[in-house]
C-alpha cells in the first residue's frame, strides 16, 4: 500500500504599517496565551509519541471503535 508522508513548517511573521502598536492589551494577552498553549500542546504530543508509537495508538483507536482490520493491509 503506498504511503506518502509530508511535514509542513510555517513560520508566520506579521507586523503593522510602520510598526504601530495597534493591538490592545486584551488582544495581546489572548494572542500570547494562544501561542504558549499551542507550543505546550505540541511539546506534549512529541513526548506522548516518544512513549507510544503511531501504529500502537492507531491500532488502539481502531479497536476502541470496533473497526475490523488486518495488520497485513494497514501497514506497509
Amino acid at each position: 500500500m503506498p504511503q506518502s508522508l509530508a511535514r509542513l513548517h510555517v513560520h508566520l511573521i506579521f507586523s503593522t504599517k510602520n510598526r504601530e502598536r495597534v493591538l490592545v492589551d486584551k488582544i495581546r494577552a489572548s494572542l500570547h496565551f494562544y501561542i504558549v498553549t499551542v507550543r505546550e500542546y505540541i511539546a506534549g504530543q512529541q513526548e506522548h509519541h516518544r512513549r507510544k508509537s503511531f501504529q500502537a495508538e492507531y491500532r488502539a483507536f481502531l479497536e476502541r471503535h470496533r473497526v475490523a482490520f488486518d495488520d497485513r493491509y494497514v501497514w506497509d
